[in-house]
């Protein structure tokens, strides 16, 4: 009886929420899409083995859009090759081998009629393929899906092979599929993992209440039942770790002190037993029952501990302290896991400090030679099953929680962010992270310094997928379990702060992996902290920490028809490359050592790699070896990369005698052919040496500045998308900073025009980093656009950090500053809120008639004289467009950004969005309709500004009002659906003439009169 009052109630709630998923608010879900695309290439005509790098696959189609679009996205996956893409002749992104997956807004890259799309590729050694999706969607609501298939033109063109012996061109192949890709790889019909503004970053505190875990909401993936085992009764404390013994009963750590075992029925459904097996060790973060014992990583204990039992009463009679580990608690010890050689290994966060002595570190000698200040490092460790050998496996993680292992020996943690930096270009998001020996992934504890620390940078290790916001705990994959195939490869990870449980799917791409994730389970509240596969079959998970009501759960697998991605001919292709290159990443570890007689050829021979994992371990390998080993391979290196990847092991060494020769090498690198993650290297090189080396950087800083102005004429389409460090203006913005700490005049109007300008405020507080210090090269014009920028900080989403970072970028501007620059900007010295209606509402004007697009049409075609942009820019503002729209570096962010727009769109399209507002509304743009637990609906537009973890959201309810706000707590909203309606009023120009009209169009054609006369019309 007890049984069933528990199980099947909630059964029947979860049943009930499984048919209808909208009663939890979240993310909505993606649209489904039916299938994912096809695997393409085409065959190798050259027939060489490996592929020639001279070879170029190219694929184009021409496709015929009767409306205009609405949105259009590109979503773009390239393995072993690199991909440029071209839309109407415009180059929109480029990409390199080994790239995450791309998705890309292009809504404003497509127009009316014909539109030819061109993708080149040029294979590297390896299994080349491209996945490609366009989702395009019309004015008139139809939506398209384009994927790269047979049906595109494909030619291929080598030196010699390739091309037809009687006219020379490049032989016309077909487009060939290399199968399907898999369906969970792609995410079809998976629920996206990305973070609606919603979400309640404090869900947590509803666990608080002490109402009880009956009343939670749940979302699942399709097929799985959720079943409340047991609550946490009082005295037992909150949960925050378990494991499994032998005999299949559930060891659970207590967030205070101690250690409960859990006794279930036969059926697993039903928990008969509770008792303490331990009230000594403190918050046990991991636990591990491996080789006749349980291994326990306290936490406030600080140290691991192996418990037995030695009389064979049942009961754990040696607690032996194997190794202390010093340092605080807060990022603490974490998880424990069994290697497949038997080692245990723990993973700990950065308030851990890193052992001294009496352990070996594999990774990099050099990884902070030469920078007195000793900064915490999250770190992952391993020794025998007696604690008498121990090693240092990685370095550089934050507070990595979980830790686990797949069935190919890799290992795999779920990273969390710096929430202090939020909204910042040096956020650095919650992330999957492949570790492996040697690996540093450039985490270091200095967040609040100023000037603020970039933790991504080319010394790093790459992440294999970034999260976004969370905050992670448990991680481990589903082989054990009773699920379908997609979920017993996957890596399931617990984010504590969102309720929820990802499935990450992974296939291997080299030495490492390519990945894509998706919600698996989402609850409110579901605090969760640990989860474990049970004897049964099915997954078992745990909520509790920060003394919250804890329950158990058990995920079982009912459904029958779940489809299971097929592995393709790509796919296995991928796999069986992937066994070599893993036999190298493995040699390459056994370097990871001062080694006597080491191959350092071999190491060499990969600095070069595109494989990032293979040519990070190898410059791992090669700097534990004495520098005379290498030194002359360094200075006599050619190969960009890996002279690259040379010179900053060099630098690392610290030693001041190889300066100059460094820099001669550095400055004699080809720099029209760099791609941009050799940019990446290359900045990085010049960032420590202008660190470590100030007096010699400052003798050549003309030398290096000439050199980084080249590096900025690098078009905007390769600074699109770069690796998992985000977008390639952070590339730009490393370079613009170095170029400001070298002195240069020019990094100011450079700065203002790439990086102030942009509609992406990340961008734009780089612009604000890079110019806060510098003091010539300023114009009125290029002063007052930085201080609207800073005034407009304050409607950054952001985290606790940025009130901070803007106070001190204001600070550092203005003590720059000279006289007359104070008395010019003496309105501007103060912070000014920078909100939403702030400028006063002019007077309506009398009504001219309510305007019709046919009728405005035939008048702006007609009208012969030269339009007046200065009265255009006049009447932009009368009519309120600048109360929502931003245009170049001033104005808010409510609407689209309209500083280029002209060259976006045709005249037509800019009335057309004027006179009918709610025609065509990105889904971006479009307001929210939210209705509440008490039966509250609220429409309007969220805002995004502020600390994102803030348990209140704000709904502007009228555009052109900043005073009509509603605030709700996200805990109380139910749904959350998108309207379609514009927030844009209609009829704004119905007090103007046609020719205001016209000259209105003219300043969003062209911008205001002051603009580069590039932008003139040839004609009016």
């Amino acid at each position: 009886m007890h049984r069933l009052s528990l199980v099947t109630p909630i059964q029947f709630l979860l049943a009930w929420f499984a048919i209808f998923p909208w009663a939890l608010a979240a993310a909505p879900m993606d649209r489904v899409e039916s299938r994912p695309p096809h695997w393409m290439w085409v065959e190798n005509v050259s027939n060489q083995s490996p592929i020639a790098s001279s070879q170029v696959v190219s694929f184009d189609r021409t496709i015929e859009l009767p409306e205009r679009v609405r949105k259009a996205n590109l979503r773009l996956i390239a393995d072993f090759c690199h991909v440029t893409v071209t839309i109407n002749g415009q180059a929109i992104v480029s990409v390199e081998p080994f790239h995450e997956t791309v998705d890309l807004d292009l809504s404003d890259k497509f127009s009316r009629g014909n539109n030819k799309i061109e993708i080149s590729a040029r294979p590297i050694e390896g299994p080349a393929a491209i996945a490609l999706r366009f989702s395009i969607a019309l004015a008139n609501q139809v939506e398209t899906l384009i994927d790269l298939d047979s049906h595109w033109n494909a030619t291929e063109k080598m030196s010699v092979a390739a091309t037809s012996p009687s006219t020379g061109m490049p032989v016309i192949v077909p487009a060939q599929s290399k199968g399907e890709v898999r369906v969970a790889l792609w995410g079809a019909g998976r629920r996206s993992a990305k973070i609606s503004p919603t979400e309640n970053y404090e869900q947590w505190q509803l666990a608080k209440s002490g109402a009880g875990s009956a009343t939670n909401k749940f979302w699942t993936a399709p097929g799985f039942e959720v079943a409340l085992l047991k609550t946490a009764s009082e005295g037992e404390g909150s949960w925050i770790s378990m494991a499994f013994d032998p005999q299949g009963r559930l060891t659970i750590a207590r967030e205070d002190i101690g250690l409960l075992r859990l006794r279930f029925d036969d059926s697993m459904q039903l928990v008969q037993h509770v008792e303490t097996i331990n009230d000594q060790l403190k918050e046990c973060r991991g636990l591990l029952y491996a080789h006749d014992a349980l291994y326990a990583n306290a936490n406030e204990s600080k140290g691991l501990y192996r418990l037995r039992d030695t009389t064979g009463d049942d009961h754990f009679d040696e607690v032996k302290l194997l190794r202390e580990y010093t340092g605080g608690v807060g990022h603490g010890r974490n998880d424990l896991a069994l290697g497949p050689e038997g080692s245990v290994y723990a993973i700990h966060g950065d308030s851990v400090d890193l052992p001294a002595t009496d352990i070996i570190d594999r990774s990099s000698p050099l990884r902070d030679n030469g920078h007195t200040t000793q900064t915490g490092q999250g770190h992952v460790i391993r020794t025998d099953p007696d604690g008498k050998n121990w090693e240092i496996v990685c370095t550089g993680l934050r507070n990595p929680y979980g830790l686990a292992v797949n069935s190919n020996g890799d290992w795999f943690t779920y990273d969390a962010d710096a929430e202090f930096d939020m909204g910042a270009p040096w956020y650095r998001p919650t992330r999957i992270l492949h570790l492996f020996s040697g690996a540093d992934f450039g985490w270091r504890s200095v967040t609040g310094a100023w000037p603020p620390y970039f933790p991504d940078h080319a010394d790093n290790a790459m992440p294999t997928l970034d999260i976004g916001k969370g905050s992670p705990t448990a991680v481990l994959f589903g082989e054990g379990t009773n699920f379908p195939e997609d979920y017993r490869r996957a890596l399931l990870v617990l984010d504590w702060t969102y309720g929820r449980i990802l499935a990450v799917h992974l296939e291997p791409r080299g030495a490492g992996y390519r990945a894509n994730a998706e919600t698996f389970l989402q609850g409110r509240p579901l605090n969760v902290t640990d989860l474990a596969v049970g004897p049964d079959g099915s997954l078992y998970i745990i909520t509790g920490g920060r003394k919250t009501q804890s329950a158990l759960y058990r995920i079982t697998y009912v459904g029958s028809d779940h489809e299971t991605s097929r592995i393709t001919a790509h796919e296995r292709y991928c796999a069986e490359y992937s066994v070599e290159s893993r036999k190298t990443l493995r040699l390459l570890s056994s370097m990871h050592v001062l080694k006597e007689h080491a191959d350092i050829p071999m190491a060499w021979s990969h600095l070069n790699s595109h494989d990032t994992t293979i040519r990070h371990a190898a410059r791992v390998a090669v700097e534990h070896q004495p520098l005379s080993d290498w030194k002359q391979l360094a200075f006599s290196e050619t190969r960009p990369t890996a002279l690259i990847e040379a010179m900053l092991a060099i630098i690392r060494t610290g030693l001041h005698d190889e300066v100059p020769a460094v820099f001669e090498r550095l400055l004699s690198i080809n720099k029209d052919a760099l791609s941009i993650s050799q940019v990446w290297g290359l900045v990085q090189c010049y960032t420590l040496l202008a660190s470590d080396h100030p007096t010699e950087m400052s003798q050549l800083k003309g030398d290096v500045t000439r050199q980084m102005m080249t590096l900025l004429e690098l078009p905007d389409f390769q600074l699109q998308a770069f690796g998992s460090y985000g977008s390639g203006n952070q590339v730009r913005g490393a370079v613009l900073l170095l170029m400001a700490d070298l002195g240069s005049d020019l990094v100011v109007d450079m700065t203002v025009r790439s990086l102030l300008q942009s509609p992406l405020q990340e961008d734009r507080l780089y612009g604000l980093l890079v110019l806060r210090n510098v003091k010539g090269g300023w114009t009125e014009t290029s002063l007052r656009t930085y201080f609207d920028v800073l005034d407009g900080g304050d409607q950054f989403t952001s985290g606790e950090g940025m009130p901070k970072f803007l106070s001190q970028l204001r600070a550092d501007a203005v003590a720059k500053l000279n006289d007359q620059q104070r008395a010019s900007l003496s309105d501007r010295l103060v912070p000014r809120t920078s909100i939403v209606g702030e400028t006063p509402t002019p007077s309506p004007r009398p009504l001219v008639r309510h305007w019709e697009l046919t009728e405005l049409e035939p008048m702006l075609v007609a009208d012969s004289r030269v339009p007046d942009r200065a009265r255009g820019e006049a009447l932009f503002r009368e009519v309120l467009c600048s109360q929502c729209h931003r245009a170049g570096a001033i104005g808010p962010a409510v609407g689209p950004d309209l500083t280029h727009v002209g060259s976006r769109f045709s005249r037509l399209d800019l009335l057309r969005s004027i006179v009918e507002p709610s025609a065509v509304v990105s889904e971006t743009y479009r307001n929210a309709q939210l209705v509440t637990a008490d039966g509250r609906t609220i429409t309007g537009r969220i805002i995004l500004g502020g600390d994102y973890r803030s348990q209140v959201i704000r709904i502007a309810t009228n555009p052109l009002d900043a005073t009509a706000v509603v605030e709700i707590q996200k805990s109380e909203i139910e749904t959350i659906s998108e309207t379609t309606l514009s927030p844009m009023p209609n009829g704004l120009v119905d007090g103007l003439k046609p020719d205001e009209i016209a000259d209105l169009i003219a300043y969003l054609e062209f911008g205001p009169v002051a603009s580069d006369s590039s932008n003139e019309p040839a004609t009016p």
